[in-house]
């Protein structure tokens, strides 16, 4: 009787898929991560041009005021004239308050819109981290499954090579029998590990483009 190899051959099989699922895991993490930086900017990024917007709502207010003032400076000199110096004096102090206000308002503006361009910068940067990501993971992926193709290949080598050598120290006078079945034997057990080995790989291909594609 042939020894029973198969067993040795299901635990490096049972590695091999470990360290598949481990890749796999571990690529849904960093897919994870870089779909929860890109919603945060995201929202960092509506902050921002609500802000920009509330500035500039402010400023066009500001100016509607100093507009309403310089009216109703222009009514109060015509009827009191008498009051017109001091008028004049208020009136200056707050233009100058107002357009302090105003050039603070624009510099929040351009500053707001400043970190903006940085953001849209940073996402798109993110963006091309997660392709490279994606890329170089589903470079292991492939690499680690022509590798188990490989040992599915050497080992049904090997495995013929053994069976073919047993079979060659067979006793002459019952080789004809003998030959014949050890070739069946051959056959069903080649088919066997050949056949468990393509399903497992099959599946683990499945599995990957499934959560590949999720």
């Amino acid at each position: 009787m042939p020894p029973k190899t198969a067993p040795a051959k299901s635990k490096k099989s049972g590695k091999n898929e470990k360290s598949e699922a481990d890749i796999i895991l571990g690529l849904q993490e960093e897919l994870q991560q870089a779909k929860l930086r890109i919603e945060s900017l995201e929202r960092f990024m509506m902050l921002r041009t609500e802000q920009t917007q509330r500035a500039k709502s402010d400023k066009e207010e500001m100016r509607e005021r100093l507009k309403q003032l310089d009216e109703d400076f222009e009514k109060e000199k015509m009827e009191r004239f008498h009051i017109a110096s001091d008028m004049i004096r208020q009136y200056k102090t707050m233009e100058r308050t107002l357009l302090d206000k105003i050039d603070d308002a624009e510099n929040k503006n351009n500053l707001l819109n400043d970190r903006l361009a940085l953001s849209k910068i940073a996402l798109e940067e993110t963006k091309k981290e997660k392709d490279q990501i994606i890329e170089m993971k589903n470079k292991e992926i492939e690499e680690q499954k022509q590798k188990k193709e490989d040992m599915v290949i050497e080992f049904t080598e090997m495995l013929k090579e053994t069976l073919t050598k047993m079979g060659n120290t067979i006793t002459e006078s019952s080789k004809e029998e003998d030959n014949t079945s050890i070739s069946l034997l051959n056959d069903d057990k080649i088919k066997e590990i050949i056949g468990a080995d393509t399903l497992s790989m099959r599946l683990g291909i499945n599995t990957e483009k499934k959560k590949q594609t999720t």
